[in-house]
């Protein structure tokens, strides 16, 4: 069962590896490539299957207990997210193999997807807090790279107000993850939502879980903090728009439902807000 819940890590990272080993042979590449994003799908599938029986599938790192340990979570919704992954990033590699004119692109391309594969299956099926910022940080990294893919000031220019609003994003998330911590004691999801449905939390740490949904909304471009995508995203090469536009953004959108449902599942304020700038 542990293997079931880390196969969304494991596999994008082992492509990943292997892509840079293939380096010398373009066609090895896109072979591991493809290979490495229909397995990421098939164990996404599967892990649909196995949540939709009712049953929430968990793990911990290290076996280390929460709330020290790293958590990873599967429920329906992380492995419906995990599914869609496999298939958006199986569909761009196709994609991009179809538009490959340009052999050294394609090489780095494949390496740097699978990076941001890992970033983004670690984001959905984190159980944590804190692990949820690190994989934003893995994500983005593989973002900036990918956004500036076959370089040209157009691209540049675009990717700088990419990354200067993403990691303003990011600040605001890790300060609103420590005052989080700070008012509560702890950053695991469970623990934090069985504290808040108590009302066992002080105002400080609704005030973090806010500043923690603004971060949220600027990554998944809502209105009205969605000024950065229409500036950068249409630079990018298209298989890697294509990417971006199907899996990043969702991201944002993942975050903002599970610590919604969460934290204030019967705030309706809360999801009137969400309503309305969708």
């Amino acid at each position: 069962m542990n293997a079931l819940v880390v196969a969304p890590l494991l596999i994008p990272l082992a492509t990943l590896v292997a892509t840079l080993f293939a380096r010398p042979w373009p066609r090895a590449v896109a072979a591991l490539s493809l290979a490495g994003a229909l397995t990421l799908t098939g164990a996404g599938l599967a892990l649909v299957a196995l949540a939709a029986q009712g049953g929430i599938l968990a793990s911990q790192a290290g076996g280390w207990v929460a709330p020290y340990g790293i958590t990873l979570v599967i429920d329906r919704l992380s492995a419906a997210m995990v599914a869609i992954t496999g298939i958006v990033g199986s569909a761009t590699i196709v994609f991009a193999l179809a538009r490959d004119e340009d052999p050294a692109r394609g090489r780095d391309f494949h390496a740097l997807v699978h990076g941001l594969l890992v970033g983004v299956c670690g984001a959905f099926i984190t159980g944590d807090v804190f692990n949820l910022y690190v994989w934003f940080e893995v994500l983005l990294v593989g973002s900036f790279a990918l956004l500036v893919l076959g370089g040209g000031r157009r691209r540049l220019s675009g990717t700088v107000v990419y990354v200067v609003l993403n990691l303003v994003a990011t600040m605001m998330f890790l300060l609103a993850a420590g005052l989080l911590y700070g008012a509560s004691g702890s950053l695991n999801m469970a623990l934090l939502a069985q504290a808040f449905a108590a009302g066992e939390v002080p105002a400080t740490a609704h005030a973090a879980v806010v500043l923690m949904l603004t971060a949220f909304s600027i990554k998944a471009a809502l209105f009205p903090v969605f000024g950065w995508l229409p500036a950068s995203y249409h630079v990018a090469w298209t298989p890697v728009s294509a990417l971006f536009a199907g899996l990043l953004t969702k991201v944002g959108v993942y975050a903002l439902i599970r610590l919604v449902t969460l934290f204030w599942p019967e705030a309706g304020i809360a999801h009137e807000v969400l309503l309305w700038v969708a």
